[in-house]
């Protein structure tokens, strides 16, 4: 059971960065060629990453509590 929240937390951890990797993509694209539709973009990314975030602590907390 361990091992299981493990996993989710890690793939969480990884959604998590992708957004992240992805907010900072589209803003440096942004500074190129503005574009009206980037702060929607942003705001999506930014609730994919935080409850990505949340999953990944709600997970480990899990993970830490578990039973061998």
């Amino acid at each position: 059971m361990k091992d299981d929240y493990k996993r989710k937390s890690s793939i969480a951890l990884g959604i998590m960065l992708i957004a992240l990797m992805s907010i900072m993509e589209t803003w440096m694209a942004d500074h190129r060629l503005p574009n009206p539709a980037s702060p929607f973009v942003w705001s999506v990314l930014g609730t994919v990453a935080a409850v990505a975030f949340g999953f990944f602590c709600w997970f480990r907390a899990k993970a830490n509590r578990a039973p061998d």
